[in-house]
């Protein structure tokens, strides 16, 4: 068994996905509603494809 601390963001995989999609893969500081939109709806389109995360 190992010690896990009860929040530990580096081991939870949705955390990395995110951190992935705000940091890396698209720019989301200058954009309204709709572009935001737009922006999320292509990134998960195209996530497994052109946007992946090797956890290994």
């Amino acid at each position: 068994m190992y010690y896990l601390p009860s929040y530990s963001p580096g081991l939870n995989r949705i955390e990395i996905l995110w951190k992935h999609a705000k940091y890396l893969w698209r720019c989301f500081a200058s954009v309204n509603g709709t572009d935001l939109l737009r922006e999320i709806q292509s990134l998960m389109k195209a996530f497994g494809s052109e946007f992946t995360i090797n956890f290994a």
